[in-house]
């Protein structure tokens, strides 16, 4: 069971990172075809398209961290991309304990983690952060000694501005 919390473990760590280009790969099923990744939003059926998910993300975050360097090239003006990337924003999901449950063979498993994530940006009119409480539904599969994500789901249930009420309506402030 530990080793499925790692591997749980290091992907919120790595989005916390902002490491996109590396999950794909350190983390989910290199054997299953049909790897998918879901959110609110919508979902990321098959490794391409679980690979954009990510890649974008990435590339999103490099543009964040060019935007930051321009507003504040004093402390960033000399930063190369390397040292930029993931400047200015931050999101940390603090997961709970999980309920896990592994498959009679012992080659699959299924878990749910609830978290409480905080994502702090830097906005036009200043910096800004969201509080979100969800739950992370997994299902991994064993591969050689390591356990992988097969498929995920990221499920926000309330989601709203640190400053106010969770409970009232609300929208982004004007820059």
């Amino acid at each position: 069971l530990r080793e499925i919390e790692n591997t749980m473990g290091r992907y919120v760590y790595a989005i916390q990172m902002k490491q996109e280009d590396t999950i794909l790969h350190e983390l989910w099923s290199r054997f299953e075809d049909d790897i998918c990744y879901g959110t609110n939003d919508g979902w990321y059926t098959g490794r391409k398209a679980v690979g954009n998910y990510y890649k974008a993300r990435y590339e999103d975050t490099q543009k964040r961290s060019q935007l930051i360097q321009q507003l504040f090239p004093e402390y960033l003006g000399d930063k190369t991309q390397e040292k930029l990337h993931g400047v200015g924003a931050m999101q940390v999901d603090a997961i709970s304990p999980p309920c896990l449950e592994i498959s009679g063979y012992g080659t699959t498993a299924k878990g749910v983690w609830l978290f409480n994530s905080t994502i702090h940006e830097i906005l036009a009119n200043g910096p800004y952060t969201i509080q979100e409480n969800g739950y992370y539904a997994v299902d991994f599969t064993k591969e050689g000694t390591n356990w992988r994500i097969w498929h995920m789901q990221r499920i926000v249930e309330t989601r709203a501005p640190q400053e106010v009420n969770w409970a009232d309506s609300w929208q982004l402030p004007e820059p």
